[in-house]
């Protein structure tokens, strides 16, 4: 069974807003979703997220997107 992939990201996001900057206001928060770290980690849970829910090549599609456009790769 996946993880509920909209918790994991709001922890993610939480998590960037607070210790990339000095106060948890909105727009640290807006801050946070607009950075490449949180941009990245959404597109890899999203891609797993789908993987495991066995779509067949739109997670792949994901991921090379995600290695081409920031070369991240997140296993």
């Amino acid at each position: 069974m996946p993880k509920n992939i909209f918790n994991l990201l709001s922890k993610d996001l939480t998590y960037i807003a607070k210790y990339k900057s000095s106060n948890s206001t909105t727009f640290s928060y807006v801050k946070a979703v607009l950075s490449l770290s949180f941009v990245c980690i959404s597109f890899y849970r999203i891609s797993h997220f789908l993987h495991q829910i066995k779509v067949p090549l739109i997670p792949r599609l994901i991921w090379w997107f995600n290695f081409i456009l920031f070369k991240v790769d997140l296993d």
